[in-house]
This record gives structure tokens, C-alpha cells and sequence, in this order.
């Protein structure tokens, strides 16, 4: 659930703006892979996705597509059938022209209108789709999107009509660009296209700004003279949408979803992805980058279509998508929030025996967290996420920039991110171990591009951020997977709830904007701030729910005590006026309910009459009121333009005779016509809305429904006002004052008033309340949740059919969690006597979520898993010998505190199935392009990229250890030597200042020396992840290995191109952790059933010299002819193993980036202004550029120049406004 807004503007987002994700990287090669995309957008993510695993033909992947616009699917479907349907290759350049292009030439045009009659004739119903050559692979999961997509389809295929259609399709497709174009808040270059270049974003900044200048120019993403006049025609699929007020966004760029780093970087010539770029201007060499990967993506999704993909498509709301995925005939969610119509699922795919996925190994959640919030989002996704440890949900969200890292990630999740995260269940990968494989060149050089520019002026700095959340690893060899049933104390669960509440409704703390308006420089920033508001009441009952099938307290006192601090705050100005809202979800989500809060109707019903409900037999405590708003008062709305209107919040409220307010901004909204049945005063009393698909554009009323508590609407029935209205904000409020006065209200009458309100049982359309998927427990007492997690016994106890038990329980302050203790109950009569003999109880790690406990001589040992990671040096054992059990006490820990772990940087788990790479992600080395590194003066960028591994206290320890010599360094840090290692492989590889190296050993010379060797093949752009990886082979040296190659080992002691990179003993575990990661991350080959791994049940293998550190079940699978030029490689090859090595860097919201002056320097020399015309810039010209005297925002370099786009400009100019 989230906040109520008007949408009369709403953007289209046709094409992403982010480059395409590899969607399955954390998922182990042979697994067969549920994806959910919320937010699904375009198709670049799945087409790359095929592109990546196109030889893999172990994995199955089964997409489930949902966005909130039908015309995004109508786009994907129609892409997907023409693909399919071009068994002869690819058709020229129409596929591109029709999913890229605003203006198609007539051969375009002809196939995108056969395409949709085609469509069109298989869509007549869902089954008849369903039965269609496309219904195999491509599926809808409900009848209401599929109608939705065909009306789109309808629209393309009528937009070639007559001269009158095609006239009236012009000019509203040229006036929704001339929109678009206004609403283009910035003057500047298009800083989102740079992050598609990855790692060679700085060298990118000119060009793809000049490409998203020239398409919003021509409408095609070519220069070619007669190439623009042949495409006159409006590409439909960029106009058509569900409603007339979407607008498509100013961002808009064919080439952002691309991975543009081809187009800079030197590549060899057999290159995967290679572009042409033989006599071409660089413009002309980013668009091709873009169409050749964009071919070589259709081409893989030809091969995957046939044997291993299906899509599944849904148009609606994503959370209350999330909401109904369970095997429920009736869920009673609706659509969205602007609609009537119910969400029900095809009984075939999803009733109960349906076979569509409704749990997902993964969730892609695009950027929804910065449009409905985090919380709500999480607490729509985690429930579905499959109860695996490589499962995991993507949140990409843009952070504001705070005084410090840790209020720069609190502010996501409402509270403190740890223990947030903690409480949802999930770990947030990249924060707990500070790694990340994705490059961190594009955050430095948008921030730097950014503020040189002054784009961001008067706003606080963003921070991009993908993060993975994933449940807590563990291994199944001794227990089934699990969740953690976390024990929490009322008290404190109550004052760490209490602060999240607030949190999520902090735009209602005028003092604290008050004050931040005084303490920031950002004064913007704390405007869209406070006026941001995304949850309402129904948004924290819901978080409530979550967390009570997930921990254990004395719920019903924990509540008791958490509605007292809610009640009695005095920091949320309208706290008090939606506590009702509150209540009614309580009820509703069964997650509390008192009759102090929720009174008995009739005890309230006006002089004791019966009244309203009151007249029903069976008087539910919350019911549904349905408010027509005659079109006439919405001209508030549409009478602003929409860059003064926004999307503004609002809500209802009822207001008594005796002053009492109580507001409600959980709405449903929908134009159109009402229809009843049965009496008002009759207990079946149902209404029914039939929409009008015009929306704003028609003459309907708006018909918004909320819920409320029945007391309060029978106790003053006919006199209760009931209104509609906007929320006060510091946008809204001065938009909205002048026009509806103080309370903003936009209409009002009484509950009385029966041509405009209905009161109801149940919503329009609905027959129920809202469902939830596997949170099914009823409001009962806390002694029906009792449940414990299992404690392992690493040694099973023959015959013995009990089993020890632990129980966890959390700790917290009123902001975060302090500790967990695990209590474990002694049960075996042994170990009994062992403590009460007073033997010696000892704790030992296993790894950073693992500790290990023995009593005495015995040889067993209790494995205690927490859920999030410990350190054994922060944990103490508390014994009770006469009771019989023992308690461990862990604190709760920052992630610094695990830095010098060499298990915590990279983690691997071994699994029955398929081992678990938790933290780095999968890739397949032979698509990704290959840098030609003997163009050594064009590859210095990568100096700079690497570089950027260390962290600003780390490249800190490194100056201050150069100050003080090679032989007193001041500091010995783990990651920074590992770091270092890693930076010596790469720069002697790529940019070395003599000879270029390829074969690396890891030397510890105080003990045994030589312990692995890397021979490096490539260098290679790692495209999903914005770097660059080492694609080459590691020679693991056991005692067994070393005994059959002394001669390799002799002759490599002479070769040039080999070095010795010398560690100490720390780093050395370290490497003995990365390792397998880099060969399990690149493996085409699988784990055999004699697998080291399994049958030792530990990742590495062992620490010891000459022992065993990578399973061998990789051992010589390398591609033919992959290692050339190294004496005696016949020697070693089958004992070698693949590996991709990548850097690591810092998570800039865990530890902050070192400041990158060259960087900034680097783009102080791009002009990245340009005339709006010529596009020549100010270093061509030798003058300044002068802004259009009109509008101020567009810029020419001369008259000539300004007059000759005056005949496009006129279109989009109008005078300069400042928002307030």
C-alpha cells in the first residue's frame, strides 16, 4: 500500500535508462531460474540476460513481467513475436526503427501495423491467446491485462487510418514530445546516458549527450540526411498508452539501455560485440555500440526462445501484484490505485494446481523503491522470495547524500538499515561485507559531471545504489533451510516500532523541516523532502503483519505498547488524525484488535437509533465509504500545467459535529459510472463501477473509496462531513491554498448525502477484505506463535530421537538491535553431567554467521547460526550447570568490524545441490568483449578505474605507510594488501610500464612459498557489472600437483612474464576464499557427486600448504587453445581451472569513496555544451553560447543558428517560470 496521488502527470518510460542488467548472476548455472521483474520496463535486461546464457542449456528461465503500464507490455510482447518469427536472421534495421525511434520510415511503419493485426487476431480472449503459436511461450496471468495490451494494440493498428486519424495522431504525438521537452527540468547534457559507458564513463560524457540531443531533434538515432527525411511517421508504440496524461519522460534515449563502454575502449578484433568503426564520428560509433549489441542480443534470444524461456505479463500495481500471489480464487486487491477493476489471476496458471511460479529465486524491483518507499516494497517481495540462500531481491534506489555514510542508508529503510533489514529477514549483501563487483568509476563521474555543471544546484547529491538482499546463508548438509523465529522483548520491539513509524512519516514533522530548512544548505532538497510522501497507515499495519509471522514477543502487549507512543506523540503535526486510518488496518490485516480502538457500532449509532450500517444484521467494525466527486471540481487540478500541478498527495477525511478530524489517505480512485445492488439498508448492499477509459480527458466523476472505522461514521450519520481533499505540504500548500482554501478541500458534503456517498461493506467491485499470501495466522495469543530454530549437532547422536534445541532472541535499543543470544537447552543425559561436573565450555568460529560450541572432551559440537554475522572475540558464553543450558551472547556489529575476516570479503557455501556464491556475481567470460591491451596509451582509463578500489581510509593508510618506508609500515590492513595484489595483476597485465605480464604467483615465503599461480588470457569488460575481470586460469599447487610438474615449476622460475606477488599469512586465507569464488563464478562445467566440497562440507577446502583449496571437478575444462605461450603448459593444463578475476570495491554507503580529483579534472576539459543547432561547442566557436531570450534554456552558438531551429523550437518555447 502506499499514499494517494493525483496522476495527471505520470511519465512513460518506453525505453530504460539504465543500462541492462544480467538478471540471473546470482543464480548457479544449472538451476533453473523464476524471475520477477516489478517495474519490468523495456526488454533490455531479458534480452541480455539471453545474450549471457545463451550456451547455457542446463538453465530454464521463467520470467514473470509486471509494470504498472500495459502499453510497456504491449511494446515487449510485440518485440518478443517479431523476433520469433525471423527465422532467417535479423530484418534490417526494422526491429530497431520500431522499438527506438519516435519517427518510422513507410517499411517500418508497414510492419509494425502487420505485426498488430497479427497480435490482435490471437488475443481475443485469454485462452485463445493462451492456445496460440505465441501462448507458448508468451502468457498473460490475468484478463484484465491482456484486454489492456489489446487496447494498445488497437490504438497502433488505428493510427494509420484515414487523413483525419493520421492528422490528429501527429499532433498529439508532437504536442506529448513539445511536453516532454517542457518538463526538462535541466539545461545541461543528458548525465543519466553516461552511466551506460561503465568504467569509460568520463570519455563518454561529449557524445551520448549529442546522441540524446540529436534523437529529441530527429526522432531517429541517425544523422543521415536521407535516413530523416524517409521517417515521417509517429511511431505509434511511443504515444499509444492506457491513459491520456501519461507523458513520455525528457530522458528518453535509445541508447542508455546499452552498454557503451564498446564504443570507447580498444578491442581486439575478434572481440564479442565489436562495433564497426571505420570512418565514423564517434556519435556514429556509440549508436552503432549500442545496435550491434542490441543484434547480438536478438540473435542469442532466437536460440534461448526455442527451448528454455517463458514470459508471463501483468499490468498493475507491483505490490499489489505481490499481494495476490498466492492460490486464491479472490485476493480483493485492485489493479492499481487509479482503477476499479480486481486482480483476479488465471485459475489455470495460478489457481491450485496451477504451475506459474508465485515464489521467485529472483526479484528485480528496478527502481520502485524511489516512487512506494523501500518498507513498503520489501514487505510486498520478501514473502515471495524463494526460502533459498542464492535467491535475491534487487533494490536500486538513488540514497541522498547525508553528513555520514550510515544516515545516508538509514534514511532508506526508516530507521537503522541493520537492524530493519535484520527484522525483514533479509541481509543486505554489499553492507554487511563492504565488497562490491560493481565498478564505481560511473557514481564518481556522474557526481563530479554533476557538480561541475551546476545541474544539481540548490539539491542535495545523489547516491545510485543497487543493493542485493538475500536471506541469511547456511548450508544444508545438517539441517533444512529455515527462517529464524527471533525472540524480542514487547517493550523494546514497541520503542524500535514506534521510531519507524515516525520515520515513514516524517513529511508530517514540521519542526524537523523546520529545523533542517535552518541547519542545510539544501533548501530544495528539504522541500521535496518533507512534501515526499509514500506510506500511509495501511503501509505500517502491513509492516506489522510481516513482522509478527516473523518474531516472537508477547504480541498483543508489545501492540498495547506501541498504540500508547503512537497515541501520545506530539512530533507528527496530523499524527493524531490518522490514528483511525491505523486501527481500521489493524483490523483489517488481522494484525490487532481491540475494542477500545475499534468500539462496537452500535454503542456510538446517533440516540441510540439505528442508523446507516446500524440498520445491517451483521455490523462489521469497519466499512467502505464511496465519495463521487463531480467532475466540475477537479478543474483544480487540470486547469495547472503540469509542471506547476506535480502529483500532489491527497486524502478523505470526516470531520464531526464536535470537531473530531480523522483523515484517510489509503484511497482507491477510478472516473467513471456507479451502479448498486440490493438496499442501502440491507446487509448485501454492492456497489459496481464501471470505468470510463477516458480518464481526466472525459466527464465522469471521480469515485474515491476508503475505509473507516463504523463507530465514528453512525454516531453523527447525517451531519459527519466527508471530503476530499488535498494534503498540506510544503509544495502542495502554496499550489493549492489561493484556489481551496486552508483545508484544501477540493469537494465536501455529509455522509448523508445519498447521490454522493455510499457506505458499504466491502469496496466497489470487491467481496471481501484484502488477502495476504502466507500470512495467513489469525489475531491470537503469543503462545500460538511458539516455535524454535534448530541448534546442529556437527556429530548426529546414534538413536537418539530427540533433538536440541535453541532459541534466539534480539536485544534492541530504541534505534537499533544490540545483540542476539542464542539459548540452547542441554538435552543429553552426557553432556549434563559434563556441565554439572563443571567441564569447560568453549566457543569456536566456523565462518561469520557460525559458532561452533563443545562442552568438555566431548566429541560433539553444537553449531549455533545466526542470522547475521558475529565475531566469536564479541561474544560471551553464560552457563547455567544446574539448570542445564548455555547461552551465547553475540553483539550486533557495524561492517567494519568484519574488515580483517578473510572469509568476508568473498563467501561460498557448499550446498547439497549447487554451491552457494553468495556475494560475487555469476558471468560468462566468452560473450564479454576483449580489450586489446597492446593499445596501451588507449587503455590509461584503467588505471584510474582500478584505482578506484580503495576507499578514502584506505588510500589514506597507504600514504601514510609510503611516509613512513617499506620497512616500518604503520599499517597492516587486510583488504588494502589484498587490494594492492589485485592492482599488480592488473596494471602489469594491461598498462604495464615495461613488460607486460600474464603469470602471477601467490608466494607466502614463510610458509611454503609458492602457492597458486594465475595465467592471465584477457582482459575483459565485465558489462553487467560496469569493470572489468581478468578472464584466465589458476594452478592450485598441492602436495599431489607439485610432485607430477617440477619441470613446469623449474622452467616458470626463468620465464619473464612471470611474477611473484608475496603475502602474508592473512592475505593468503584471503586468496584461499577468492579462488573458488573466481572459478565458480565463470564455471560452464558442473560439480561432480565426488566434489571436495560436499564430502568436506567447507569452502576452501583447507588452509593448509599443499592441501587441497578448489574442488577438482573444474580441473583442465578449459577452452581449446586458451593459454598459449607458457613452457610446459602441457604439464599443468589438467590440473588448471578457469577463473575470472574482477576488482573489488568499496559500498559508498558503508564506507566513503576516496575523492577523485582526476576525475573531476578529467571532465573540466569537456565542453559538454553544445549548440542546440550545429552542435558545435564553445572550444569550436572560441565564444561563450547565448540562451534563447525566451525560455533561457536553449543555447546557439549564432543568430543563424538560432533561427534556422526556431521552426522545431517555437513548439516547446515558452517564457521563463521558477517553482516555488
Amino acid at each position: 500500500m502506499q499514499a494517494a496521488h493525483i496522476n495527471l502527470l505520470s511519465f512513460f518510460y518506453p525505453i530504460g535508462n539504465t543500462p541492462a542488467a544480467f538478471l540471473t548472476q546470482s543464480i548457479p548455472p544449472e538451476q533453473s531460474v523464476d524471475v520477477l521483474l516489478l517495474g519490468c520496463g523495456d526488454v533490455r535486461s531479458i534480452l541480455f540476460t539471453a545474450y549471457m546464457n545463451q550456451n547455457n542449456d542446463h538453465q530454464t528461465l521463467d520470467f514473470t513481467c509486471c509494470d504498472i503500464e500495459a502499453a510497456i507490455i504491449a511494446r515487449n510482447v510485440l518485440l518478443f513475436t517479431m523476433i520469433s518469427e525471423d527465422d532467417v536472421g535479423v530484418r534490417d534495421e526494422t526491429l530497431w526503427n520500431i522499438y527506438y525511434h519516435f519517427y518510422l520510415d513507410d517499411e517500418s511503419l508497414a510492419s509494425l501495423l502487420f505485426q498488430s493485426q497479427k497480435l490482435l487476431a490471437a488475443a481475443s480472449t485469454l485462452d485463445h491467446w493462451h492456445d496460440s503459436k505465441y501462448g507458448r511461450f508468451l502468457k498473460f496471468c490475468d484478463a484484465n491485462t491482456i484486454s489492456g495490451v489489446k487496447a494498445i494494440w488497437n490504438k497502433w493498428a488505428d493510427s494509420d487510418g484515414n487523413a483525419k486519424t493520421k492528422a490528429h495522431h501527429r499532433k498529439r504525438f508532437e504536442t506529448e514530445l513539445s511536453l516532454a521537452t517542457d518538463l526538462d527540468m535541466g539545461t545541461g547534457p543528458n548525465v543519466t546516458a553516461v552511466r551506460s559507458a561503465g568504467p569509460l564513463s568520463i570519455q563518454a560524457v561529449r557524445e551520448v549527450s549529442q546522441v540524446h540531443a540529436d534523437f529529441w531533434r530527429f526522432g531517429v538515432t541517425t544523422t543521415d540526411s536521407k535516413r530523416i527525411t524517409a521517417s515521417t511517421h509517429p511511431n505509434p508504440t511511443f504515444s499509444s498508452t492506457a491513459s491520456d496524461n501519461a507523458t513520455i519522460h525528457y530522458g528518453t534515449n535509445p541508447i542508455t539501455g546499452f552498454h557503451l563502454a564498446t564504443a570507447y575502449a580498444p578491442l581486439t578484433n575478434d572481440s564479442p560485440l565489436r562495433p564497426m568503426n571505420d570512418g565514423i564520428p564517434q556519435t556514429g560509433i556509440v549508436v552503432q555500440s549500442a545496435k550491434t549489441e542490441f543484434y547480438s542480443w536478438v540473435t542469442a534470444f532466437q536460440i534461448s526462445i526455442k527451448k528454455k524461456l517463458c514470459f508471463r505479463f501483468f499490468a498493475g500495481d507491483a505490490m499489489a501484484f505481490c499481494h495476490t500471489l498466492h492460490r486464491d480464487d479472490n485476493n480483493n486487491w485492485y489493479h492499481d490505485m487509479w482503477h476499479s477493476k480486481p486482480i483476479i489471476l488465471d485459475p489455470v496458471s495460478y489457481g491450485a494446481h496451477g504451475t506459474a511460479p508465485v515464489t521467485f529465486d529472483v526479484v528485480d524491483t528496478s527502481n520502485l523503491a524511489d516512487h512506494v518507499g523501500a518498507v513498503n516494497l520489501l514487505v510486498a517481495a520478501v514473502p515471495i522470495l524463494s526460502k533459498s540462500p542464492c535467491s535475491t531481491l534487487y533494490v536500486e534506489t538513488s540514497l541522498r547524500h547525508q553528513e555520514t555514510t550510515e544516515e545516508t542508508v538509514n534514511a532508506l529503510l526508516c530507521g537503522n538499515f541493520q537492524t530493519i533489514a535484520f527484522l525483514f529477514g533479509v541481509l543486505p549483501v554489499e553492507y554487511w561485507t563492504n565488497v562490491s563487483e560493481l565498478g564505481t568509476t560511473i557514481d564518481h563521474t556522474v557526481d563530479s559531471f554533476s557538480s561541475i555543471t551546476k545541474m544539481q544546484s540548490g539539491s542535495a547529491r545523489q547516491l545510485r545504489s543497487k543493493m542485493a538482499l538475500k536471506h541469511c546463508p547456511t548450508s544444508d548438509f545438517t539441517r533444512a533451510w529455515h527462517d529464524h523465529r527471533m525472540h524480542v522483548d514487547p517493550l523494546e520491539l514497541s520503542r524500535l516500532l514506534c521510531n519507524t513509524y515516525l520515520a515513514m512519516f516524517r513529511n508530517e514533522d514540521h519542526a524537523a523541516m523546520m529545523a533542517s530548512l535552518i541547519s542545510q544548505k539544501s533548501i530544495n532538497y528539504t522541500l521535496q523532502n518533507s512534501s515526499k510522501v509514500q506510506h500511509n497507515r495501511g503501509s505500517f499495519a502491513l509492516l506489522l503483519r510481516f513482522l509478527r509471522e516473523r518474531i516472537e514477543t508477547d504480541w498483543s502487549n508489545m501492540m498495547n505498547k506501541l498504540i500508547q507512543k503512537i497515541s501520545e506523540d506530539q512530533t507528527l503535526m496530523f499524527g493524531r488524525n490518522y490514528l483511525q486510518e491505523l486501527f481500521v488496518y489493524l483490523y483489517v490485516f488481522g494484525v490487532h484488535h481491540n475494542t477500545t480502538y475499534l468500539p462496537n457500532p452500535r454503542m456510538h449509532q446517533t440516540a441510540g437509533v439505528p442508523i446507516g450500517p446500524c440498520l445491517w444484521k451483521d455490523v462489521p467494525p469497519v466499512v467502505c465509504i464511496t465519495l463521487k466527486v463531480p467532475c466540475s471540481k477537479l478543474g483544480v487540478f487540470t486547469s495547472l500545467s503540469k509542471r506547476e500541478l506535480s502529483t500532489p498527495p491527497v486524502r478523505c477525511t470526516l470531520n464531526s459535529l464536535d470537531r473530531l478530524t480523522n483523515s484517510f489517505s489509503a484511497l482507491n480512485m477510478s472516473f467513471g459510472t456507479m451502479s448498486s445492488s440490493g438496499s442501502r439498508d440491507d446487509d448485501d448492499f454492492r456497489l459496481r463501477i464501471t470505468e470510463d477509459d477516458r480518464g481526466w480527458s472525459g466527464k465522469e466523476p471521480v469515485l474515491v473509496s476508503f475505509l473507516a472505522p463504523t463507530w465514528f461514521v453512525v454516531r453523527d450519520f447525517h451531519k459527519t462531513l466527508v471530503s476530499f481533499g488535498v494534503v498540506s505540504t510544503p509544495l502542495s500548500t502554496p499550489t493549492f491554498v489561493r484556489a481551496l482554501g486552508d483545508r484544501l478541500n477540493v469537494y465536501q458534503t455529509t455522509l448523508g448525502d445519498k447521490d454522493h456517498v455510499f457506505v458499504t461493506k466491502h469496496a466497489p467491485n470487491l467481496s471481501g477484505l484484502p488477502s495476504l499470501p502466507n500470512l495467513g495466522q489469525s489475531v491470537a495469543s503469543a503462545s500460538s506463535f511458539r516455535t524454535t530454530a534448530e541448534a546442529v549437532l556437527t556429530k548426529p547422536v546414534p538413536g537418539n530421537s530427540e533433538d536440541p534445541r535453541v532459541v534466539f532472541t534480539a536485544t534492541m535499543s530504541a534505534a537499533s538491535l544490540s545483540n542476539i543470544t542464542a539459548h540452547l537447552d542441554i538435552i543429553f543425559a552426557d553432556h549434563k553431567s559434563l556441565l554439572t561436573g563443571g567441564a569447560l565450555v568453549q566457543i569456536h568460529q566456523q565462518s561469520s554467521f557460525n559458532i561452533n560450541l563443545t562442552i568438555g572432551e566431548s566429541p560433539r559440537r553444537y553449531l549455533f547460526r545466526f542470522p547475521i554475522p558475529v565475531l566469536e572475540s564479541r561474544c560471551r558464553v553464560r552457563i547455567a550447570r544446574k539448570s542445564s543450558y548455555v547461552e551465547v551472547v553475540a553483539t550486533a556489529l557495524v561492517p567494519s568490524a568484519f574488515a580483517q575476516r578473510p572469509d568476508m570479503v568473498y563467501l561460498m557455501f557448499p550446498e547439497k545441490s549447487n554451491d552457494v556464491l553468495w556475494n560475487v556475481p555469476y558471468t560468462s567470460s566468452d560473450y564479454l568483449p576483449i580489450l586489446d591491451v597492446a593499445k596501451k596509451a588507449e587503455m590509461q582509463w584503467l588505471v584510474t578505474h582500478i584505482s578506484m578500489m580503495f576507499s578514502a581510509n584506505e588510500r589514506q593508510m597507504k600514504r601514510e605507510n609510503r611516509s613512513a618506508g617499506a620497512f616500518f609500515p604503520v599499517h597492516d590492513d587486510l583488504r588494502t594488501n589484498f587490494k594492492d595484489s589485485l592492482f599488480t595483476m592488473f596494471m602489469n597485465f594491461s598498462v604495464p610500464k615495461g613488460r607486460r605480464l600474464r603469470i602471477f604467483g601467490i608466494n607466502q615465503p614463510e610458509d611454503g612459498g609458492l602457492h597458486a599461480i594465475f595465467f592471465i588470457q584477457s582482459l575483459r569488460l565485465d558489462l553487467a557489472n560496469a569493470t572489468v575481470l581478468l578472464d584466465g586460469a589458476v594452478l592450485v599447487l598441492t602436495d599431489n600437483v607439485c610432485e607430477n610438474i617440477r619441470p613446469f615449476i623449474a622452467a616458470l622460475s626463468a620465464d619473464a612474464n612471470f611474477r611473484n606477488i608475496d603475502v602474508n599469512a592473512d592475505e593468503l586465507k584471503l586468496w584461499k576464499h577468492a579462488i573458488p569464488a573466481f572459478a565458480e563464478r565463470c564455471r560452464s562445467w558442473k560439480h561432480l557427486s565426488t566434489c571436495e566440497y560436499k564430502t568436506q562440507q567447507r569452502i576452501p577446502s583447507s588452509y593448509a600448504h599443499g592441501k587441497q583449496v578448489i574442488c577438482s571437478c573444474g580441473n583442465g575444462k578449459l577452452p581449446s587453445s586458451f593459454i598459449q605461450g607458457v613452457p610446459k603448459w602441457d604439464m599443468v593444463k589438467d590440473y588448471a581451472v578457469r577463473v575470472a578475476i574482477s576488482p573489488v570495491f568499496p559500498v559508498p554507503y558503508v564506507e566513503a569513496l576516496a575523492g577523485m580529483d582526476s576525475t573531476s579534472r578529467e571532465l573540466s576539459k569537456v565542453n559538454v555544451e553544445a549548440c542546440a543547432f550545429c552542435r558545435k561547442t564553445t572550444d569550436e566557436i572560441g565564444t561563450t553560447l547565448m540562451r534563447c531570450g525566451r525560455c533561457q534554456n536553449m543555447k546557439y552558438c549564432s543568430k543563424p543558428c538560432q533561427k534556422a531551429d526556431w521552426k522545431r523550437h517555437k513548439k516547446i518555447c515558452k517564457p521563463k517560470t521558477w517553482v516555488t
